[in-house]
């Protein structure tokens, strides 16, 4: 029998950094492999589906989890002319709002408190940086810094580092 719990779908939230830092790697090798981006978007909003329907969570962590969960949807909506803007807002807000309700109750001198920081800097830096005139190369080093970011606050999760208790 397998036995999926929470530790499952933070598993699969690495994997979704882990990821998208290989897309940000490709990128900076001059490749967009824009299937790679679907299947974390993918992958992003089934670990937040489960996630929000764990009953082990508390309800704050369930409707965060929610939230994430159409903001990834939202990176998966086809753009037109300019700016695809549900596309920004959901790539650059899904990984903050999933991690508010786990910074919160994290102990100050707690090790997801310390990573949750640089999570929401890295969400606010990725909106900002959506709409910069930044040069490709430099974009995509820093889609690697921030998954490395979203996927050391998953691996903190999964490791059970909450500092608090679920």
């Amino acid at each position: 029998m397998i036995n999926i719990t929470n530790k499952t779908y933070y598993a699969l939230c690495v994997l979704g950094a882990g990821l998208t830092a290989l897309g940000g790697a490709a990128l900076v090798l001059g490749t967009y492999v824009g299937l790679l981006y679907n299947i974390v978007s993918i992958l992003m909003a089934f670990a937040m589906m489960m996630l929000c329907l764990q009953r082990s969570l508390p309800k704050s962590y369930r409707y965060a989890s929610a939230a994430s969960m159409v903001l990834w949807l939202f990176t998966m909506m086809p753009g037109g002319e300019g700016w695809n803007i549900p596309a920004i807002l959901g790539g650059a807000l899904a990984w903050p709002v999933f991690a508010w309700p786990y910074f919160r109750a994290a102990a100050p001198d707690s090790l997801l408190r310390k990573a949750g920081g640089p999570v929401f800097v890295a969400g606010a830096a990725q909106l900002v940086g959506s709409f910069a005139p930044l040069s490709a190369r430099f974009a995509a080093v820093l889609s690697i810094v921030f998954a490395l970011v979203y996927g050391l606050f998953a691996y903190l999760l999964f490791k059970g580092e909450t500092g608090a208790e679920l």
